[in-house]
């Protein structure tokens, strides 16, 4: 199966999953969400088979085999700023991602969603830029997490530093 939101009409949202081979969509919890923005994203602990959706301040753990919701989050931000791009990493059971306040600044963050801490780990360079709905990927044996912007940016995990930086034509 394939696990997704399932938008079946306006501000009703399902957790769902896919059979692959039929295209079905099975309707699994009706969730606490009224919409999916420009910071929605989500992410999967393959182990625990929780798959987690942010909506940039909100976490929702929900149960992949049941469907049921493990918990509801307010993430420790600050207003107006938002938690995007996650990625979980199977190594340390945080969360990454990329954080952006309402001055447009860009930064690189993990939370532990087991005991609730948010720490900022950089800022990244205002003039990176911060591409909504692009893709993220997280290796925790190498130690990166990586993201689309107007070029593939690759981050260091426990020190925020970008090691790699390139273009795309």
């Amino acid at each position: 199966y394939v696990y997704a939101l399932h938008n079946t009409q306006s501000g009703i949202f399902y957790f769902s999953e896919i059979e692959i081979a039929t295209g079905n969509i099975t309707d699994l919890q009706l969730l606490p969400v009224t919409g999916y923005g420009t910071y929605s994203c989500s992410a999967v602990n393959v182990t625990t088979q929780e798959f987690y959706f942010c909506d940039g301040t909100q976490l929702i753990s929900i149960d992949a085999n049941s469907g049921n919701i493990n918990s509801n989050i307010t993430l420790p931000i600050p207003p107006l700023t938002n938690f995007s791009h996650i990625q979980y990493n199977q190594c340390d059971s945080n969360i990454y991602g990329l954080i952006k306040d309402n001055t447009n600044l860009v930064g690189f963050a993990k939370f532990n969603p087991y005991t609730g801490v948010f720490t900022n780990i950089s800022s990244l360079n205002t003039t990176i830029g911060y591409c909504f709905g692009c893709m993220t990927v997280i290796d925790p044996v190498a130690n990166f997490f990586a993201f689309q912007s107007n070029g593939i940016i690759v981050i260091e995990l426990t020190t925020g530093n970008i090691i790699y930086n390139s273009p795309l034509n």
